[in-house]
C-alpha cells in the first residue's frame, strides 16, 4: 500500500487580526485524494485556515505549500484558483435565471461566454462532461429547471458541481450542510463519498451527525491550533475534545 502523499500543507502559520492571533503556529497536512472534515467550536480558526489556503488572508508568519512546492501565501486569490484550489462558501452562488444545465456549461474550463455556453455551441465531449456531473450531483431530472427554483440543498449540490466541472485538485467547502433537510444532508454526504478517489476535499462543518456519518478523517481545532486528528472514533474518545468542543469536562 502506497504511503499518503501530501497535496497541501501549512507550516507554522500564524494569522493575526489587530493583535488577536486567530491561528497560532499551526501545522496542518492534507493528503491527496482525502475527504477531511475540519471541526471545532466557534472561533477555533477553521474559516481562517480556509482563508489562509485560498489567499483571502495572508499569514503573519509561516507558509502554506501546495503540491508542487508553490507557496500559496505569495499568490493572489485568482492565482491560487488557477493553480487548482477551489472554495465554496456557505451561501450557494448560482445563476438563478439560468437552467441547471447552463449553470454547469458556464463553469466549464477554458474561454467561454454566455453565447458559447449554449448547447449547440458545445462539443460532444463537453456535453458528456456536463452529463457526468449532473449524475454525480443528482440533478438529472432538474436539468432544465431554473437554478432559482431549486431547493436550498439542490442549489448547494449545483454549486459543488459548478466547481467540480472545473476539475480542481483541492475543493474547500465551508459548512455545506447548513440549512439542509435531513434528506438533502444524506444526499450531500453520499455525493462527497462518491467523488473520484483522486479528488481532495476539505470540509468545515458544524453538523456533528453529518460528520459522524460521512467523515473519513477529522481534524479538531481549538483556539487557533490543531487539538487532535484521527478517525471519528478516535476524536470522540479524546477527553480534550469533549472538554473544549462538547463543552463538558471529562474525567481523565
Amino acid at each position: 500500500m502506497n504511503a499518503p502523499t501530501a497535496i497541501l500543507s501549512a507550516h507554522d502559520i500564524t494569522v493575526e487580526f489587530s493583535g488577536f492571533k486567530a491561528i497560532q503556529n499551526l501545522n496542518f497536512t492534507l493528503n491527496a485524494g482525502e475527504l477531511r472534515f475540519l471541526i471545532g467550536p466557534n472561533g477555533a480558526g477553521k474559516t481562517t485556515l480556509l482563508d489562509s489556503i485560498c489567499g483571502r488572508v495572508k499569514p503573519a508568519t509561516g507558509k502554506v505549500v501546495f503540491k508542487d512546492g508553490t507557496e500559496l501565501q505569495r499568490l493572489q486569490e485568482h492565482q491560487i484558483v488557477q493553480r487548482g484550489i477551489a472554495r465554496k462558501f456557505q451561501t450557494p452562488a448560482v445563476f438563478g435565471s439560468l437552467s441547471v444545465w447552463d449553470n454547469l456549461a458556464l463553469s466549464l474550463r477554458g474561454p467561454r461566454n454566455l453565447l458559447a455556453s449554449l448547447r449547440s455551441r458545445l462539443s460532444g465531449q463537453q456535453h458528456q462532461e456536463i452529463d457526468k456531473w449532473l449524475n454525480v450531483i443528482g440533478l438529472q431530472e432538474q436539468v432544465n429547471t431554473l437554478a432559482g427554483q431549486l431547493s436550498h440543498g439542490q442549489k448547494q449540490w449545483l454549486e459543488i458541481g459548478m466547481i467540480l466541472v472545473q476539475t480542481p485538485d483541492v475543493l474547500l467547502l465551508d459548512e455545506p450542510a447548513a440549512g439542509m433537510t435531513d434528506h438533502e444532508t444524506d444526499a450531500l454526504g453520499k455525493l462527497l463519498q462518491n467523488l473520484d478517489p483522486h479528488q481532495t476535499v476539505l470540509v468545515v462543518e458544524h453538523d456533528m451527525e453529518f460528520v459522524r456519518r460521512y467523515a473519513h478523517t477529522v481534524t479538531v481545532m481549538h483556539e487557533g491550533k490543531i487539538l487532535c486528528e484521527g478517525d471519528m472514533e478516535t476524536v470522540q474518545n479524546d477527553p480534550r475534545v469533549a472538554e473544549v468542543y462538547l463543552q463538558r469536562r471529562v474525567e481523565a
